[in-house]
C-alpha cells in the first residue's frame, strides 16, 4: 500500500539508524544493512505486513531519528551524526530506563534482522563462523 511507505526523510532516518544497529564489521568480513537492498526490503516490508506493524516501524525510526537532543545533546537528527555517535545513541536508547524507547528499538532491530539474516553473504559468513563455545560432555558418575 502506498501510504504505508516511508517518505524519503523517514528513508534517510532508516538508512541511519539501521545502519547503527546493523553496522559494517570488517575485521569480520560483514556488510552494513544498508548495502543489503534496504529500501527494497522496507517496500517489501510495507506491502506485505499489517498496517499497524508497519506503523511500529515508523514510529521507531522516527523516535530514534529524532532522539539526538534529548540523549545526546545535539540537536540533530541521527542523519547528522556521525558513525560513533549513532552507536553511542543507539546503546544509550537500548540501556534507558524508558520503556518504549526500548521496545520501539526492539521493533527496528527484530525487522532488520529480517533482511539481514536473510542476506546470502551473511549467511555465508555466519555459517562458516566457528562455534564461539565448544560443547563437551561432562563425565557421569555413577551413583
Amino acid at each position: 500500500m502506498k501510504l504505508l511507505r516511508l517518505t524519503e526523510p523517514e528513508r534517510r532516518w532508516a538508512h541511519a539508524a539501521f545502519g547503527a544497529i546493523f553496522p559494517a564489521v570488517p575485521e569480520l568480513d560483514m556488510p552494513s544493512i544498508v548495502s543489503l537492498g534496504l529500501d527494497a526490503f522496507l517496500d517489501d516490508f510495507a506491502a506485505s505486513t499489517p498496517a499497524k506493524t508497519m506503523l511500529g516501524v515508523r514510529v521507531g525510526v522516527a523516535m530514534v531519528a529524532l532522539s539526538p537532543p534529548f540523549v545526546l545533546a545535539r540537536f540533530c537528527t541521527i542523519a547528522g551524526l556521525s558513525d560513533a555517535e549513532r552507536d553511542e545513541l543507539v546503546a544509550r536508547l537500548a540501556a534507558s530506563g524508558f520503556n518504549p524507547a526500548r521496545q520501539l528499538l526492539l521493533v527496528l532491530k527484530a525487522t532488520g534482522a529480517l533482511l539481514y539474516g536473510a542476506a546470502p553473504e551473511v549467511r555465508a559468513r555466519l555459517l562458516a563462523q566457528q562455534p564461539l563455545v565448544g560443547l563437551t560432555r561432562k563425565p557421569q558418575r555413577a551413583a
